[in-house]
């Protein structure tokens, strides 16, 4: 069988075989988060780096990274990064304002719930975004599958 029918074969196959519907074929982790000393590292697999310097105090309590996304948060902030983004997404904790859950991590995003707001993450575009919960409103489900 010449190599370009079996490589079509395969990629027709494989999605069947992994239980997984096309054009949804998990993604390597090609992020690495690592704390080290005062700072936040962010490596990824296209060979380039990002640090995050800590605050004067402030104490990272979770931080993880899957297929191109990586979130982070400290006592102060909520802290977001992707493959090749030039910055690290920041976003300040209201006075008060607590997480409520570890962050759920996609391939492609990210969801992180406090007690007053949601936050997504969209690491194609490196967004940051925000919804507010309204009054006596909380979240019933979360989830998030690769990317969305």
């Amino acid at each position: 069988m010449p190599r370009r029918t079996l490589a079509s074969l395969l990629l027709i196959l494989l999605p069947l075989l992994t239980g997984a519907r096309p054009g949804e074929l998990e993604l390597e982790d090609v992020l690495q988060l690592l704390l080290i000393d005062r700072a936040l590292l962010a490596v990824d697999a296209e060979g380039s780096d990002l640090r995050l310097e800590l605050e004067l105090g402030e104490q990272v309590l979770h931080y993880e990274a899957q297929g191109r996304v990586g979130v982070a948060f400290t006592d102060r902030r909520i802290l977001a990064v992707a493959v090749g983004s030039a910055a690290w997404q920041v976003e300040r904790l209201r006075i008060g304002e607590r997480l409520t859950e570890t962050p759920l991590l996609g391939d492609r995003v990210a969801l992180i719930l406090t007690d007053v707001r949601a936050l997504g993450f969209d690491g194609g575009s490196g967004n940051l975004v925000e919804q507010r919960f309204g009054p006596r409103e909380a979240p019933t489900l979360r989830a998030v599958s690769s990317s969305v």
